[in-house]
């Protein structure tokens, strides 16, 4: 068995639950923190290896029945890894991270700028916690398991700390991304996230927290509507504030009437009164309620199943105060096989939004059963509206 040496800790814990002669091997990219090995138990070793150091060595191919990785989304590679094994994967989920400070008076500025720039980053990458699944399958793996852990209020202060160090870990390769896409030195773009860090390190020191929230944990203690509307916010803002681009949103489900309302202020329309360019120019909603998966084979919708997750039962009783349709142009993807809401209702819809209109014989998850009809309504909308 191989796992991450994470301090010793986990590597020394599970060994009092494996009956021996199991084998665990913890690895590390120092060996400072190791305990020296006349104080390990008798199953256990500890080795140096950094996953990013280039080709794994041939003496490790094949050598364990089950492998224990934790963060290591971004030293996976096209191809990575390959089955005859069991991998338990401990992943952060980026696509949930954000900012919040716990007093009013206290700005994030700082804080959700550098985050909107990490975002960025690990979007142009071709891998990431959330897509591990559908990697994983055509390498050859059978998907026993997928959660996601419940988080608690409580913890966020101590979490902060290891947001900070996994955001300054990888101020060098955000550096290199940003000033490949702005054209300018690496050097000035280093210079400028060292001193946005900072800024980040001093909000956090007043009560900014560095957070991963995301509808999908486990109520009480849950996210509410307007928590996810902030998490949407924050990334179309940093495209349209500063990137200063045009933005087509693809909304799905309840994600629709969230999306509508994170889009305040941030339209082509309202924006453009300001004299500031980019910004919102596009709305795509499907279906936004029904039953899941009746349009799809028996097989592809048990494996779907077990990706749904956790509903908060409370938090969703805010009122709707903006609507985006009102100052952006919609298209309206209309489900025919939608299992719950009748494609006549869907119609009224639309049309109370003055959405344009296109129509689909999938169910509720259209982007599953039908994804290239999905992508051919988008591009047209993407390009009728740019």
């Amino acid at each position: 068995m191989a796992t991450p040496a994470l301090k010793e800790v986990w590597p020394l814990e599970l060994s009092q639950h494996v009956p021996l002669p199991t084998g665990i091997t913890g690895y590390d990219i120092s060996s400072l923190q190791f305990p020296a090995k006349e104080h390990l138990p008798g199953n256990v070793r500890l080795e140096v290896f950094d996953a990013l150091s280039g080709a794994m060595p041939t003496s490790l191919v094949h050598a364990f029945d089950v492998v224990h990785l934790r963060a290591l989304v971004l030293a996976v590679k096209s191809g990575d890894p390959e089955p005859g094994g069991f991998l338990q994967w401990d992943e952060i989920d980026v696509g949930a991270y954000r900012s919040q400070s716990s007093d009013a008076a206290v700005p994030a500025k700082a804080s959700e700028q550098l985050i909107g720039y990490f975002l960025q980053y690990m979007r142009h990458l071709t891998l990431d916690s959330d897509h591990l699944p559908t990697h994983l399958t055509p390498q050859g793996f059978e998907i026993i398991e997928w959660t996601k852990l419940q988080d608690h209020d409580a913890t966020y202060k101590l979490e902060t700390d290891d947001h900070l160090m996994v955001l300054e870990d990888q101020l060098p390769n955000i550096a290199v991304f940003m000033a490949e896409k702005a054209g300018r030195p690496c050097a000035e773009a280093r210079q400028d996230l060292e001193r946005l860090f900072r800024a980040v390190a001093r909000e956090t020191e007043r009560g900014v927290d560095l957070r991963m929230d995301c509808t999908g944990r486990a109520s009480p203690n849950n996210p509410s509507m307007k928590d996810d509307v902030a998490s949407i916010r924050t990334a179309i803002a940093q495209t349209v504030e500063q990137d200063e681009k045009d933005v087509v949103l693809v909304l799905h489900s309840a994600g629709a009437f969230l999306g509508c309302m994170a889009i305040e202020g941030l339209s082509i329309k309202e924006r453009s009164r300001q004299g500031k360019q980019g910004g919102g120019n596009a709305m795509f909603c499907v279906t936004p309620t029904g039953l899941l998966f009746n349009d799809l084979p028996p097989a592809s919708a048990s494996y779907w199943v077990t990706e749904l997750q956790c509903q908060p039962s409370s938090g969703w009783d805010d009122v709707v105060d903006y609507v985006g349709w009102k100052n952006v142009p919609s298209v309206y993807l209309i489900c025919e096989k939608d299992a719950v809401l009748p494609p006549e209702m869907q119609k009224q819809m639309a049309d109370r939004a003055g959405s344009e209109i296109g129509t689909c014989d999938a169910g509720h998850c259209c982007m599953i059963g039908q994804p290239q009809r999905v992508v051919e309504i988008v591009e047209k909308a993407a390009t009728e509206t740019g």
